[in-house]
């Protein structure tokens, strides 16, 4: 089979799923023909509406290829531009006390360690 012949198969049959499925099926057909194009997004990104890839906002992340959206980092996480994963924000820790962060090491530290 020739690339030709894929897409238009793939066309056809695209548009009869349209007609019975929802939006979310679409949305699935359009990802796998981007894929077969070779046009995927990478982790830390996200495609936009009119289909190109952007990275992931400093704060935000994405860790599967071909995400719709990025997330928010969890308080006290932090990431940079195009992060597929958040990590712990300066000044903040998991161990401590009972994983409460910065300042409340700090201020058990002023009221009980004097």
């Amino acid at each position: 089979l020739t690339g030709g012949v894929v897409a238009k198969e793939l066309h056809r049959v695209q548009s009869e799923i349209s007609k019975v499925l929802p939006k979310e099926v679409k949305e699935i057909g359009e990802t796998v023909k981007r894929a077969l194009k070779g046009e995927s997004c990478g982790v830390g990104t996200w495609r936009n509406a009119q289909g190109k890839c952007k990275d992931c906002l400093p704060g935000t992340y994405s860790a599967s290829a071909d995400a719709e959206w990025c997330h928010t980092c969890p308080s006290g996480h932090v990431s940079g531009a195009g992060a597929s994963k958040c990590h712990l924000g300066a000044g903040y820790t998991t161990a401590g006390i009972g994983g409460l962060g910065a300042v409340a090491a700090a201020a058990y530290k002023f009221l009980f360690q004097r």
